[in-house]
């Protein structure tokens, strides 16, 4: 396990967007909108409609890049690549092309029969059901460029379009000491039940949110004040970013991977002259 990673800034917010071809009513830049059910659809499936183009005004060294709320079938793949060549022809980093639903089941948990049994993967019949698995690839070696590509192939996509909510690109801010031990992550809902003199139940179903807990101890004092110190001042708790609980996941990257907001903002303590402590709580935000 590695250090937690904070997927911010959003370089791909403020970047010129280029290629690739998506509706009028529901354009390119939309990938640049917080709102994850605001999506960007291409015209077709074919890959050349499909390419988002981002230029990051200067080069910047980034660690992560992430695809989220998408329609991607089950065979969809996606590539990254970056580097200082607008057309591509020459780049520094090249993924290659990636599955879009990587494994995602460790061996020996699943039952006999179950979708994934033998690859690890979510079956048909999860993706139909709205399971979320997003796309996040740690850049490796972290790698530098002004211009970053992400390519997606899903030609067979029966849905005809492809959906893409939120796409991150970011240099990350990975503590130096990690968040202590005693870190919690669930659901929450404010879903409301109703009961009638015959003790009959009314369900008003909400929509489930993860929820994370976590603090920091130790941090030296000028990373906190120069780091942790300017995020809660940046987001408040109003403004999502991207919290990845361990960047060296395999299996549990997308359950353990939140786009969320700050549910309060804390301040950053100073028990020594030169050490700090902070303390999370963070909403996904769907």
């Amino acid at each position: 396990m590695s250090n937690m990673l904070f997927a911010f800034p959003n370089l791909a917010d403020d970047a010129i967007l280029s290629n690739g071809r998506y509706l009028a009513t529901l354009p390119q830049s939309n990938v640049q909108d917080d709102r994850l059910d605001k999506v960007a659809r291409s015209i077709t499936t074919a890959l050349a409609d499909t390419i988002n183009d981002f230029d990051l005004g200067t080069s910047r060294v980034i660690r992560i890049v992430s695809v989220l709320s998408h329609n991607l079938s089950i065979n969809a793949t996606i590539r990254i690549r970056g580097g200082e060549d607008p057309t591509f022809a020459v780049f520094n980093y090249d993924s290659g092309f990636l599955d879009a639903y990587p494994e995602i089941y460790p061996s020996g948990v699943l039952a006999w029969g179950d979708a994934g049994l033998w690859d690890g993967k979510a079956g048909q019949g999860e993706l139909d059901g709205g399971y979320p698995i997003e796309f996040h690839h740690l850049v490796s070696p972290i790698n530098k460029g002004q211009y970053w590509r992400v390519e997606i192939s899903d030609v067979s996509n029966p849905l005809g379009t492809v959906d893409v909510g939120k796409i991150v690109i970011s240099p990350g801010y990975q503590p130096t000491i990690n968040m202590i031990q005693g870190l919690s992550i669930g659901y929450e809902t404010s879903s409301t039940s109703t009961e009638t003199d015959g003790q009959t139940s009314f369900h008003n179903a909400r929509v489930r949110k993860r929820k994370v807990d976590f603090r920091f101890n130790d941090i030296p004092g000028d990373e906190g004040f120069v780091k942790q110190f300017d995020i809660p001042r940046d987001r408040g708790t109003s403004e999502p970013f991207l919290f990845i609980y361990d960047p060296d996941d395999t299996f549990h990257l997308h359950r353990r991977s939140v786009w969320g907001t700050l549910r309060r903002l804390s301040p950053l303590g100073v028990p020594f002259a030169t050490r700090t402590t902070s303390a999370y709580t963070f909403v996904e935000e769907l």
